[in-house]
């Protein structure tokens, strides 16, 4: 068997149509900007009864069986739809293009994905039943990356497969815009705040449910959806440090766009309040402040908690 750096594997994904049965083949390879970090996980049951001994535990059997483990890629104009998609759960495709993704807010079940690994040599592997647990999308001051952190069943032995390479433009931090205002609205036509860096995560708080049967989990659940994040800006003003102690409900309306591209992505967060504000800076140093913000409800301006509207050459749905 040979070995092999990360960089010379592959991570294919596909969205399953009934969620834990696996798809024969990936949709997408995903180019990662690390290597998939996924690992089995086996919490064994311990005899630990009495057995005239000092020693706890006697025997132990088999337990609870699941993998978990996380996927880093740059941000991109197409492959991140799908990682949007399983991280939020719907998505409405006009057919032209426009891909519109939110969160699913009224019930507890989750899209998953079946992924197609190769990391090392001729270890090739099929996760089936692979959710979303946290997404997150950061941006400092290179190329802007998304981490999603997932959880899925024990994976099967399978064949190697011809990884396909999927075109879409990478976003750096001078491709995105950030925008405040009192609503979604007057956020669109505000100034862009420069920001030093920006991150948003959504957490989904998914829940692994052991049954009888085997050792092997029989469903996933979400429990508490939550939408945070922070930024980093220079210290200019009090307008940031006003709306902390002031708790100053605003609308958030963040823009990934590329020069002379029509490839797009916007995040709207139709409400959200800072629940924590600081200001440091050394002693030669300018000062910067950090806003840590959570998304909250607003129906009124916006039908879904949050959505992310991708634009990009991809004409059919995400599926």
């Amino acid at each position: 068997m040979a070995n092999q750096i990360g960089r010379l594997g592959y991570l294919g994904l596909a969205i399953e149509a009934v969620a834990g049965t696996p798809e024969a083949s990936p949709d997408v390879y995903l180019n990662l900007n690390d290597a998939p970090k996924f690992n089995e996980k086996h919490e064994s049951i311990a005899n630990i009864g009495l057995v005239h001994s000092r020693i706890e535990r006697a025997d132990s059997v088999q337990g609870k069986k699941w993998m978990e483990g996380t996927l880093n890629v740059n941000l991109d104009t197409i492959k991140c739809g799908y990682l949007f998609k399983l991280a939020l759960g719907n998505e409405i495709s006009n057919g032209a293009g426009r891909h519109d993704f939110y969160p699913t807010v009224s019930g507890n079940n989750l899209l998953s994905a079946t992924l197609f690994q190769n990391r090392g040599g001729n270890i090739f592997e099929t996760i089936p039943y692979c959710v979303v647990d946290q997404l997150n999308l950061t941006a400092g001051d290179g190329l802007i990356t998304l981490q999603a952190t997932c959880k899925s069943k024990v994976s099967d032995n399978s064949s190697q497969l011809t990884p396909t390479t999927t075109s879409g433009q990478t976003f750096t931090f001078a491709n995105y815009t950030v925008k405040f205002g009192a609503t979604l609205a007057a956020a669109e036509v505000s100034t862009a705040i420069k920001m030093n860096s920006f991150n948003l995560v959504i957490a989904n708080n998914v829940q692994l449910h052991h049954q009888s049967g085997s050792q092997e989990f029989s469903i996933v659940t979400s429990k508490q959806l939550k939408v945070t994040g922070s930024y980093t800006k220079l210290f200019d003003n009090a307008t940031e440090r006003n709306a902390f102690m002031g708790l100053t409900k605003r609308s958030m309306v963040v823009d990934f766009t590329i020069p002379g591209s029509n490839e797009t992505i916007k995040i709207n967060i139709p409400k959200f309040a800072l629940q924590e504000h600081t200001i440091d800076g050394g002693i030669s140093d300018i000062y910067a402040e950090t806003g840590s913000f959570e998304a909250e409800i607003d129906t009124t301006q916006m039908a879904h908690y949050l959505t992310i509207i991708v634009t990009n050459s991809k004409t059919t749905e995400y599926a």
